[in-house]
């Protein structure tokens, strides 16, 4: 009788500290701070909200809801999405600022893919290094 109280008690324990770490998630990624953006729960985000299909018009109407400034943020999956819905700050930080804002995701999957000393069959993926730093600079034609 006692290792099933003791089971019970354990259960009991893990339950709440479960619903603890879930309310304190919920606080901390809804923390008006971090920025506008539809409430998100631990883990999922808003995922859940997302159609298979035309999934921009969920994107729209949460840009029309939240970006009063411009634009929104958005987890999906435990990965931070940073909606810009104002054509003035696109092109302020993806013309104008390409050469410090713009990079490629890293893969964790691949072994450095974002490497330029490696070889080269990860060239879709690589990044910024100094291989590419005259990437900008024009061609003139003879």
């Amino acid at each position: 009788m006692r290792l099933v109280d003791l089971a019970l008690q354990v259960l009991i324990c893990f339950l709440i500290s479960t619903l603890f770490w879930f309310i304190v998630e919920f606080r901390r990624r809804n923390d008006r701070k971090r920025g506008p953006g539809p409430t998100l729960l631990p883990g999922l985000g808003r995922v859940h909200d997302l159609p298979l299909q035309h999934t921009w018009f969920k994107l729209k109407e949460w840009g029309d809801r939240y970006a009063a400034r411009g634009y929104y943020r958005v987890d999906l999956l435990d990965t931070r999405f940073f909606v810009i819905t104002d054509e003035k700050i696109a092109y302020e930080l993806l013309v104008k600022r390409a050469k410090t804002n713009s990079d490629r995701p890293a893969v964790p999957s691949i072994v450095d893919s974002k490497s330029a000393n490696g070889s080269m069959e990860y060239l879709p993926l690589m990044g910024h290094n100094g291989m590419f730093a005259h990437v900008n600079t024009p061609i003139t034609m003879n």
